[in-house]
């Protein structure tokens, strides 16, 4: 009895033995490594969620943008103005201030807007060639070409290079009007809008241009009336 109680104690002394030196061999965690692998953990779970919130803010960006592209395909390609006063004064005088480029700055509302822009005018007034070409930061650069002239209409080509590459026509005409020595000025001007930022502007122009037409009609009523 003795001898079995005694091999029984030898086991459990064995068993306890073996698990002490198994304790002893394991890795012990200090502090900053316990700390290093809760921090590790605790960014690699929330660092999910802003790379998330930002695929969704550029999937609405795209959306946006095709959205603008879309809508900018749709708007007109074209935009008309036309606008009309009556001048107290004979249908050539007021052919003449119209046709002469060197007094186009002295009536037209966009160019007083950049007094600081660079003017050019080349060719003979009222004649096929002659040219105000203009280059400023706020109306760009572009030219103003007369192209051809009769006894009441002028037509002019008109160009824009900068802030984008547009062309349009600018047309006149002139008819005796009411009493004698009147004369009534139709100014019309028509031109392509380029895709996809001016078609997208194309309300705001038309806006812009209606405004302006006003003012410069009025403009050249002063200047001719004066």
């Amino acid at each position: 009895m003795k001898t079995e109680d005694n091999s029984y104690i030898r086991l459990i002394f064995t068993r306890l033995k073996n698990n002490r030196f198994r304790l002893i061999k394991q890795p012990v965690l200090s502090f900053s490594s316990l700390y290093k692998r809760f921090a590790n953990s605790v960014s690699n779970e929330y660092l999910e969620l802003p790379k998330a919130t930002v695929m969704i803010f550029v999937y609405i960006f795209v959306g946006l943008i095709a959205a603008l592209l879309i809508v900018a395909a749709l708007m007109p390609k074209v935009f008309n103005v036309e606008k009309t006063i009556v001048i107290s004064r004979p249908l050539a005088d007021v052919m003449n201030r119209v046709g002469d480029l060197n007094y186009y700055s002295q009536w037209n509302p966009w160019q007083q807007s950049d007094p600081t822009a660079k003017n050019t005018i080349t060719g003979t007034p009222k004649s096929s060639g002659h040219k105000y070409a203009w280059e400023g930061k706020k109306v760009g650069v572009g030219s103003l070409t007369l192209n051809n002239m009769d006894d009441k209409h002028i037509h002019f080509d008109l160009e824009f290079l900068k802030p984008w590459k547009s062309k349009a026509k600018d047309n006149w005409l002139f008819e005796p009007w009411g009493n004698e020595g009147e004369t009534k000025v139709t100014w019309q001007n028509s031109g392509e809008l380029p895709w996809p930022i001016a078609r997208l502007m194309g309300p705001v122009i038309n806006k812009n241009l209606n405004y302006q037409f006003e003012q410069g009609l009025g403009n050249l009523k002063k200047m001719c009336e004066s």
